[in-house]
């Protein structure tokens, strides 16, 4: 039985090279997303809230 590790990259495939320029616009992208869904989440936690005490 043959059997190849998966874990080891053949020496051919370089690794990727990323331009940091890119890696930084990906990053705050992904920080501005996360920031508009922490506010839409606090927003809709305050509309829970304001509706639980106009329903008691």
């Amino acid at each position: 039985m043959g059997r190849r590790t998966r874990s080891v990259p053949p020496s051919s495939a370089p690794a990727p090279f990323v331009d940091p320029k890119v890696l930084t616009a990906q990053l705050k992208d992904k920080d501005d997303r996360i920031s508009l869904l922490e506010t839409q989440m606090a927003a809709q936690q305050a509309g829970y809230e304001a509706q639980r005490r106009l329903n008691h």
